[in-house]
């Protein structure tokens, strides 16, 4: 699952691994 949500932090789009 690639949930990549543009958010205040883009690394939280890469921290769910």
């Amino acid at each position: 699952m690639m949930t990549c949500i543009i958010t205040v932090l883009q690394l939280v789009c890469e921290w769910p691994h």
